[in-house]
């Protein structure tokens, strides 16, 4: 990330969804972006109490994510994927579609994750940051999403009706609105 980084000719807004919010900040403090951008942020604490309630609700699919050491067992299936990522309010249709494109996430980073082991966020520093939860995510809790916010001096954005997958889900433009409005509130947002 931090070579890609280094590609562009100013330092990029960086913008995050889930376990990708980690990574920005992580590398935050080391570039100094002009903004962040955090979409229903994980961190190990907030991983750790996601995989507790799916081992509650899901006994024998947390099971089976020991067994194969793949992280496809809580959206094996379009139920599944629309209980963990998605709202109710999703089309059968768009949820058949985006589960036909989802992939395997990193078996062992998660269980670092779960573990508590490898980087942690960096010290917020001071640089302006949007965050935003989902009222119905069901891997990243609101609490957990004002919680982040909060290390960072701001308010947390939690949007109705949605769940985990926010830039998919229906109302992913209200997230596209509050990501343009927080460029345009610091002066960030060029020519639309």
């Amino acid at each position: 990330v931090l070579r890609a980084i280094r590609g562009f000719q100013q330092t990029p807004i960086l913008v995050g969804h889930s376990l990708g919010c980690l990574l920005v900040e992580i590398v935050m403090a080391k570039i100094r972006p002009p903004a962040i951008v955090l979409l229903a942020p994980t961190r190990h604490e907030i991983f750790a109490r996601s995989v507790d309630r799916f081992r509650a609700a899901h006994p024998a699919e947390y099971r089976r994510l020991f067994w194969t050491a793949t992280m496809w067992p809580p959206i094996g299936t379009p139920e599944l994927c629309r209980e963990m990522l998605f709202s109710p309010a999703l089309p059968e249709e768009r949820l058949r579609e985006f589960h036909g494109r989802m992939q395997n996430e990193s078996f062992w980073v998660a269980a670092q994750l779960q573990y508590g082991f490898g980087p942690r966020p960096a010290p917020p520093c001071g640089i302006p940051a949007l965050v935003v939860g989902a009222e119905l995510d069901r891997a990243v809790l609101p609490d957990d999403v004002r919680a982040v916010a909060a290390s960072h001096g701001t308010e947390a954005v939690i949007l109705p009706g949605m769940g985990h997958d926010l830039m998919l889900d229906v109302g992913h433009e209200r997230v596209i609105d509050l990501i343009r409005a927080f460029l345009r509130d610091h002066s960030l947002l060029g020519a639309d």
